[in-house]
């Protein structure tokens, strides 16, 4: 490795001043306009063909984003209302017990096994010490323990007191992607200080692997002063090429890498900060027409990715311009399917890392579909593969867990945008007097009317039991009936971020227990059986005969009581945190509910409460609080039912209670999932990972129905 000093002469800041100076004679359509986002237009027969963004003629158009369901201004894309494309899910590495980390994700497929490499460090990313793992897979989805590409980075070791520091004296490993060389499969790290980002040293390193031992061998330096962003691709007159950031973060490209693994031609491409935008990891593609288009993120947060073209096989590059595709100044990553479309999977809702989302392009320019990947928590760091006729697309979940969804393409084909605009609900919540109701993701409507985002518009009913007036909201499908319940003190609104990850075929209804939402009034002397018995009321209503049930906390358990009485009328019971018992919040958890909760989410926790019972008397607010308590025939259903169960819980970020602090027996029929460091409200913090356990419990249900008749 090679330590450079710093300068004591004015003699590079000059050189700096003339590189500067070439760059900008170098790209005449650079000016010192900063790229503005301007209202953009949707494409439709009346668009103009000068608008659409040409590598040659039009450069400078924003359109990049495009069809019916975008809003005219793109930030207010409903991104939890996107639809679902369909996955199988697998972590393959989690440091979260060990307060590690584990980010920079890569794929490959090499040698008849998918490979997965990734930085691997203590505590917060890229400290001293951190170095570069990988594991091996031969199905995607079944992955070896992970092993070590890199050592420890020099005198970095756990036992230097440098180690999990940020400091200029230690050094860190950052894992940078597989290059496919030939027939020969390079690690690609880059190797500097670890005191800021990035140490004066920067290298970018090599190690090949040994596939007979499946160890790696450091082959030297690729080249000096560079962090890439991906490994090398081939350009179409067969040599590779790549990106390049300096230790100052200015942005290049590396052409070469035919005669050997470290010769390469650089050049520029923008510099760090220039017209008031910080250009960051970049990623290119060739388009169908061979010249060249890439990407960057906006690290001054504009809340968009900026575009340039190149003519010219990556020598030089027109003005990078702000486009209209959202972005949440993430690490982002694409490719062309071998079927010529292009996909790109990022993080697109601006300022925040979630949900993970995958996009459509026919040309690689413009992108009209957009479909929901995971999300309810933080994940980015998304590098995608096609093999196989399937994508597998590797992300990290808080920087903490390497995880990859694996889709097949042809699931792509299905993806259907909505034809209005998808706009996001706004963060206000209106009191349940309000004139509007705000149920499902979408535009807001009148009360009876609400459009829950991309799906059928659902409707607010009303029947009358006795002196009650029972609310409930219906999502019309010609799929299974799901029926879900809100916990206590909550409404309708509590399934906001889980109806967009839910199948759009389910005929799906939400019903607000007595006093809550729209139902009044509260219970006097309520029981779980008096609100089981308001449940099936409901369904005779609708008419169903048989029906998946669900619920929340209280909403749980009244699920568990319909399947006890009515379980022919049932194909499944989904009870979320839905306690056998009351002891078992308890003796499983000290009856910790909100400890893993952020005060943002606790603030919308409060909120739901007062939207779904804030007029309740404490009186009333007492009786109904007790409801739960008195119910002792949870258990009774568990051990006689042979309905499927799913059990959901949160694990509190703790060791995992037994099935019998759970008050759950073991029963192959009752399955138990849990969900990692989250508590009670886990439609609030996981909103997305509950749809998707929701949807594989029914899909699975519905297969082996299906295989059945």
């Amino acid at each position: 490795m090679r330590v450079r000093k710093l300068p004591n002469s004015n003699l590079p800041f000059m050189i700096l001043i003339l590189i500067f100076i070439s760059q900008a004679v170098s790209h005449p359509r650079w000016d010192d306009t900063k790229s503005q986002y301007t209202s953009r237009s949707k494409l439709s027969p009346q668009i103009q063909i000068d608008d659409y963004p040409n590598s040659v003629t039009n450069p400078d158009s924003p359109l990049m984003l495009s069809g019916d369901w975008v809003p005219e201004d793109p930030r207010q894309i409903n991104f939890l209302g996107l639809p679902r494309i369909s996955s199988k899910h697998v972590v393959i590495s989690d440091v979260r017990a060990e307060k590690g980390v584990n980010q920079h994700n890569y794929l490959v497929y090499h040698d008849g096994r998918y490979w997965a490499m990734w930085s691997d460090g203590p505590g917060v990313e890229d400290r001293v010490g951190q170095r570069v793992a990988f594991a091996t897979s031969t199905d995607g989805l079944n992955w070896s323990d992970r092993k070590y590409i890199t050592p420890y980075p020099p005198n970095s070791q756990p036992d230097s007191p440098l180690y999990n520091t940020r400091t200029d004296d230690g050094f860190r490993y950052i894992s940078r992607g597989f290059w496919q060389r030939g027939k020969e499969l390079l690690a690609l790290v880059s190797l500097d200080e670890a005191g800021k980002f990035f140490g004066f040293s920067l290298e970018l390193r090599a190690f090949r692997l040994d596939l007979e031992n499946d160890t790696w061998e450091d082959i030297g330096t690729v080249y000096d002063n560079t962090i890439n962003n991906f490994p090398p691709k081939l350009l179409p007159n067969g040599e590779w090429m790549m990106s390049r950031r300096t230790f100052d973060r200015n942005v290049y490209m590396l052409t070469g890498g035919v005669k050997s693994f470290d010769q390469w031609v650089t050049h520029p491409v923008v510099s760090y900060g220039e017209n008031g935008w910080i250009a960051e990891e970049p990623y290119w593609w060739v388009l169908p027409d061979g010249n060249l288009l890439a990407l960057f993120r906006d690290n001054a947060k504009s809340g968009f990715l900026f575009r340039a073209f190149s003519t010219d096989l990556g020598r030089t590059w027109s003005k990078p311009v702000s486009t209209d595709f959202t972005d949440a100044a993430s690490k982002f990553n694409g490719l062309q399917l071998s079927d010529g479309r292009y996909v790109l999977v990022s993080n697109p809702k601006p300022k925040k890392r979630d949900p993970l989302a995958l996009s459509i392009s026919d040309d690689g320019i413009v992108f009209k579909k957009m479909g929901y990947l995971i999300g309810g928590r933080w994940v980015d760091y998304p590098h995608v593969i096609e093999h196989n006729g399937h994508l597998l697309i590797a992300f990290s979940g808080g920087k903490q867990s390497i995880e990859v969804l694996k889709i097949k393409i042809s699931d792509l084909d299905t993806l259907e945008m909505p034809s209005e605009p998808l706009v996001n609900i706004p963060d206000s919540v209106k009191s349940p007097q309000s004139p509007v109701m705000k149920v499902g993701e979408g535009i807001i409507k009148k009360p009876n009317q609400i459009d829950s985002g991309r799906f059928h518009l659902s409707v607010r009913k009303m029947i009358k039991i006795d002196d009650v007036k029972l609310s409930y909201v219906v999502r019309p499908g010609d799929g299974p009936s799901l029926i879900l319940i809100p916990g206590s003190f909550s409404d309708a609104n509590q399934w906001n971020e889980v109806i967009p990850g839910l199948g759009k075929n389910l005929n799906l209804i939400l019903i607000e227990v007595r006093g809550h939402g729209k139902s009044w009034p509260p219970p006097k002397d309520g029981t779980i059986e008096l609100l089981a018995k308001d449940v099936m009321a409901v369904t005779d209503k609708e008419e169903l005969k048989r029906f998946y049930i669900g619920g929340h906390s209280i909403g749980g358990m009244i699920s568990k009581e319909v399947g006890r009485c009515w379980p022919k009328r049932l194909k499944g019971v989904i009870p979320i945190e839905g306690w056998t018992h009351w002891q078992a919040s308890r003796d499983a958890f000290n009856f910790d509910m909100t400890s893993t909760l952020t005060p943002e989410l606790d603030k919308k926790r409060l909120a739901g409460r007062e939207l779904g019972a804030g007029h309740w008397t404490d009186k009333q607010r007492g009786n109904f609080g007790s409801i739960w308590r008195k119910w002792e025939k949870g258990m009774d259903f568990l051990q006689n039912t042979n309905l499927p169960v799913m059990e959901i819980y949160g694990d509190r970020g703790k060791k995992r209670p037994s099935l019998e602090q759970l008050h759950i027996p073991d029963r192959p029929n009752i399955k138990v999932h849990w969900i990692n460091n989250a508590s009670h409200c886990l439609t609030l913090e996981r909103p997305g990972e509950i749809a998707t356990v929701i949807m594989q419990f029914i899909e699975k249900i519905e297969a082996r129905t299906e295989k059945i008749k």
